[in-house]
């Protein structure tokens, strides 16, 4: 190496100026044009190049299905209770329409079977009263579920009754208590009376004493049965002493509501003075109303009295 000059490592060097000039003109050129040929082959022409993929475009988030399916399921829930409401129509009689329970029947099936538990449970209702088609406790215990599963206290109050009876499929008197004791938490008045028949049925004190809690809860609901049961509880000591006043005011407030038993009770309380001033003229009076509801044991008092 020449002192002076720096090594040219893994640089190719053309040739030398000489060599071009020696070449001539004519050779430079095709050299020229080869050069330009090869570069017009390696690089891309633009126009004709492959387009590069774009963004893939993004599905719905999870929260746009949520949106999608909620309005979805509103607008379910808008066309049954519009078959409900046909059903209205057609069970009252209303909006022009002629009372017709087949019809009914089949607007309130439609709209049971979209999820509505108001259609649920009048359905149920017809099947179970046979209403516009035939009677059908299966299919009324079914739609009666249905709709209790969705906290309609009528339909868990009918429920509670056909388990404890029986009727539609087995007797089960503790998942008539249960939904018994879901409607009467929500304040059914006919809930808390069959509630409190359970207890009386059960026949010990304790369940006595809750008798008449849930008789007094349906009896402030001005319930007359409730009333009646109440005063018999205090007529015969039951769940508590016996009361022979406080009996009489309840055999008085389910008479005033025109209840047959309680008005054949409150007969008898002025019959005997029990709870009451013994009054024959007021006790017949009490008897012949009741007898007018054709309540048989009122009809044999006034037998007895003539």
């Amino acid at each position: 190496v020449k002192p002076g000059v720096g090594l040219n490592i893994g640089k190719k060097r053309g040739p030398p100026l000489a060599l071009w000039l020696s070449l001539g003109a004519g050779t430079v050129a095709v050299v020229v044009l080869l050069a330009v040929g090869m570069s017009k082959r390696t690089m891309p022409n633009p126009d004709t190049a492959a387009p590069t993929p774009g963004p893939v475009a993004a599905g719905p988030t999870e929260a746009e299905k949520k949106e999608a399916e909620k309005k979805e399921a509103e607008k379910k829930l808008v066309q049954a209770k519009a078959d409900f409401e046909k059903g209205e129509d057609y069970n009252i009689g209303r909006n022009g329409k002629n009372q017709n329970f087949e019809t009914a029947r089949e607007w309130y099936e439609k709209a049971a079977k979209q999820g509505n538990a108001a259609a649920q449970f009048k359905f149920g209702k017809m099947c179970s009263r046979g209403s516009g088609g035939a009677q059908n406790y299966v299919a009324a215990r079914k739609w009666y579920e249905k709709a209790a599963q969705q906290n309609h206290a009528d339909a868990q109050n009918d429920l509670g009754s056909l388990l404890y009876n029986g009727d539609g499929g087995p007797k089960d008197i503790w998942k008539a208590h249960e939904w018994l004791e879901k409607a009467a938490q929500q304040n059914h008045a006919d809930a808390q009376r069959n509630l409190g028949l359970w207890y009386a049925a059960q026949g010990s004190a304790a369940d006595y004493k809750k008798a008449r809690e849930w008789y007094e809860k349906a009896a402030q609901q001005n319930h007359a049965d409730a009333q009646n049961l109440l005063g018999d509880l205090y007529y015969y000591g039951r769940g508590g002493p016996r009361d022979y006043p406080m009996s009489r005011q309840c055999y008085e407030k389910a008479a005033q509501l025109g209840h047959p038993a309680g008005q054949r009770n409150l007969g008898r309380a002025y019959d005997l003075g029990l709870g009451a001033v013994y009054d024959q003229k007021t006790a017949l009076e009490w008897y012949r109303k009741a007898a007018a509801q054709r309540d048989k044991e009122a009809i044999e008092h006034l037998k007895k009295k003539n």
